[in-house]
């Protein structure tokens, strides 16, 4: 039952919010307005960006991984354990968190 009501209630409190606007009230939404299509046309245009940049992206999937390729990562002052001149070297990443 109650909802039978709800849009006659609605309607006639949004009848009780249409005051008249000034002037000042309107230039103010128009302002407003025009900011936020401004800021829609500058998404839009970074949305284009990143379309064209994915379309130029190679299609060729994940690059193959070479076993027998040597990286050199630099340890600075990292901390190491054994021989510095060790023909092997493992480095271990971690985040503590």
């Amino acid at each position: 039952m109650r909802i039978r009501w709800l849009p006659v209630v609605l309607s006639l409190t949004s009848l009780g919010m249409l005051t008249p606007a000034h002037a000042s009230d309107l230039s103010e939404i128009k302002d407003t307005q025009k900011m936020i299509l401004e800021r829609l046309d500058a998404q839009d245009k970074v949305l284009k960006d990143i379309q064209t940049k994915l379309q130029q992206m190679p299609t060729g999937g994940r690059p193959q991984i070479d076993p027998n390729k040597v990286y050199q990562i630099a340890l600075g002052s990292s901390a190491i354990r054994g021989p510095k001149n060790a023909p092997v070297t493992l480095v271990e990443f971690s985040d503590f968190q």
